[in-house]
């Protein structure tokens, strides 16, 4: 299991790199779409290691904040989803976007057990007592 979650991680640094590079080559998009898929692939990675090697990192809040965006962005790409769904325009954005929520979804839930349900790695953190 855990060479799944190594692989995973990559994919999604793989992904992240080629999005930025892909943006910053062809001058479009802002510094925070330029940057921003790799800043936030390289936080859900390091998140999802932190995880499975039982490792504290930062406070607990940081990680349940980004969590918490990380599910906003993704029942926004299920809006989107949905309606390209309901217009029937099963065109090539359809299926990246697709993709997109399918490949976000392990990423979603190994975050969310290290922010919320992992209190064995905090507790080292604060000698014991829970945050």
């Amino acid at each position: 299991m855990q060479i799944f979650w190594i692989a995973y991680a990559g994919l999604l640094l793989l992904l992240g790199c080629a999005q930025s590079v892909h943006k910053i080559s062809a001058g479009s998009g802002g510094i925070g779409s330029q940057w921003g898929p790799i800043i936030g692939t390289a936080i859900l990675a390091l998140g999802l290691y932190c995880w499975r090697a039982q490792r504290p990192l930062l406070k607990r809040f940081w990680w349940q904040v980004f969590w918490v965006l990380l599910l906003l962005s993704y029942l926004f790409l299920i809006v989107l989803f949905l309606k390209l769904f309901v217009s029937a325009s099963f065109s090539m954005a359809f299926y990246l976007l697709l993709a997109a929520l399918l490949l976000l979804l392990p990423g979603i839930y190994g975050l969310g057990r290290y922010a919320f349900r992992s209190p064995e790695i905090w507790r080292a953190v604060n000698n014991g007592r829970e945050e």
